[in-house]
């Protein structure tokens, strides 16, 4: 038997490993394993996802359609499951929503693996997209360190090898990889937020565990539209804002009035393109010969134009990768381009409840033909 006396004084690294060894047997029985993901503030991209993942697999299956909905606040502005169960009478449709705001496609090829292993759970999983044409994204979205935190709670080592691979900046990488040994590191403002304020982040989570579920499916949209918000274009200033834009929403639209440099915008615009043709494709492949439809849509884009958002001519398109088939289905573009006007839009990114209760509507009656009679 090792003395105490001797792992001290003549075995110090004996003391490190062991120490070593049970650092990292804590940080994975308490970051690996979803346990803090429960305790994460909801208020964040990290929160609100591990929610939403714990959310679907914990609810179910009713022994209907089920039809899957990712994405960000866009679908989430944009279709009311509520509006669609009112609408579809005794159909065999039923509605799981998985989006959450501020997530990317890398995340939804991640999620699906979490929460449908077997890649036979949903009839139908909808992805919607903001533009068919890839726009000039400045952020380079295959290299943010913030998905990593978001998956942790969700993958497998497998898993983590996979998207440690994905990383394609080797600083962040790096990161990501310290992340994947110590997934505390991934946590750390968080952590630091709930030992400040244990109160706040125990109603907080009290109310997500509550009303979460059920908010979105009872929420009836935005209220209000842009008809008389006055741009100075030239200046890309706001002269006259609805009163319901806060002083962040203003800023927010603002922002999408400056042209992107130009030198920059064709690089950008390839670098989304690859991003979004090497996530969209696996999403594909994972569903490959499986019963599972997989339907995207182009949700309405925007209130007017704005530069920071506008895809350059001749830009690459989704469709350039994405054939429909038995098992792809692609809406048409223009389906929804009569709702992208000023009284349709609550602000510049999301629309209102009047273009809300109309793409329920037409795209509710969509997925009833898909999958309602299978």
């Amino acid at each position: 038997m090792v003395s105490s006396e001797l792992v001290h004084t003549r075995r110090p690294w004996l003391l490190v490993l062991l120490s070593g060894l049970v650092c990292l047997a804590l940080d994975a029985s308490i970051f690996r394993s979803g346990a803090y993901s429960r305790i994460l503030s909801t208020k964040s991209v990290a929160g609100h996802f591990a929610a939403v993942a714990r959310w679907r697999l914990e609810t179910p299956l009713p022994g209907k359609n089920e039809v899957l909905i990712l994405g960000h606040s866009k679908i989430e502005a944009a279709f009311s499951e509520k509006m669609f169960e009112e609408q579809s009478g005794d159909s065999n449709v039923k509605i799981q929503l998985a989006s959450s705001g501020g997530t990317t496609e890398k995340m939804w090829f991640y999620l699906l693996n979490h929460i449908d292993p077997n890649h036979n759970r949903y009839a139908a999983i909808v992805l919607p997209i903001d533009t068919y044409k890839s726009p000039p994204l400045e952020t380079d979205a295959e290299n943010l360190i913030d998905v990593a935190q978001c998956l942790a709670p969700m993958l497998s080592t497998r898993d983590w090898i996979d998207l440690i691979g994905s990383y394609t900046a080797p600083n962040v990488r790096g990161r990501v990889i310290v992340g994947a040994v110590m997934s505390s590191h991934l946590y750390a403002l968080d952590l630091q937020d709930l030992i400040l304020h244990p109160k706040d982040r125990r109603e907080e989570l009290e109310w997500a565990d509550k009303a979460g579920p059920t908010f979105l499916h009872d929420w009836d949209g935005y209220e209000g539209d842009l008809t008389t918000l006055e741009l100075d274009r030239e200046h890309a200033k706001i002269v006259y804002a609805p009163p319901h834009l806060d002083a962040f929403r203003r800023a927010e639209a603002e922002a999408r009035l400056h042209a992107l440099p130009r030198e920059h915008v064709g690089t950008w615009t390839q670098r989304y393109h690859d991003f979004r043709k090497h996530w969209f494709t696996r999403i594909v492949d994972l569903y490959a010969n499986r019963k599972t439809k997989l339907i995207f849509v182009q949700v309405p884009r925007w209130p007017f134009d704005m530069p920071l958002l506008l895809p350059i001519a001749g830009a690459p398109d989704i469709r350039d990768f994405l054939r429909p088939s038995s098992s792809v289905v692609i809406v048409d573009a223009d389906a929804f381009t009569d709702l992208e006007k000023p009284e349709y839009f609550f602000d510049v990114l999301h629309v209102n409840k009047a273009a809300r209760r109309a793409f329920t509507t037409r795209f509710g009656q969509t997925l009833r033909d898909e999958v309602g009679s299978r």
